[in-house]
């Protein structure tokens, strides 16, 4: 069972070997990205907003992001790389307006400043 608001979970089974084994799967899922994607070097823009938004993330995710900046690769680690997926699809389709729209969202605020 996972509760988002204290952001812990437990694991219950009927023999102790279940839940080490559980708790040892949760650990293996926590040690690599659940996504893992390349910038373009023309969209460095999207790093930075997503550094920017980086609390906001990991508060409506339960995830966190990872930055190899010479690389421009995004990392996300954590349990939920569904919701992970959609803030970031969220974020992109946001920066594509942005940029339709002269630099600014939907709301008229820059996105970076």
């Amino acid at each position: 069972a996972i509760n988002d608001e204290a952001q812990t979970f437990q694991i219950f089974a009927a023999q102790a070997d279940q839940v080490k084994d559980a708790y040892h799967a949760v650990v293996a899922m926590l040690q690599r990205p659940v996504i893992s994607f390349c910038v373009d070097p023309k969209e460095l823009i999207a790093m930075r907003v997503l550094k920017a938004r980086k609390k906001d993330f990991s508060n409506q995710t339960g995830c966190w992001l990872h930055f190899k900046w010479p690389a421009r690769i995004v990392s996300i680690y954590g349990v939920d790389g569904a919701a992970a997926s959609n803030y970031v699809c969220n974020v992109l389709t946001e920066l594509q307006n942005c940029a339709a729209n002269g630099g600014t969202g939907a709301d008229g605020q820059r996105l970076v400043n």
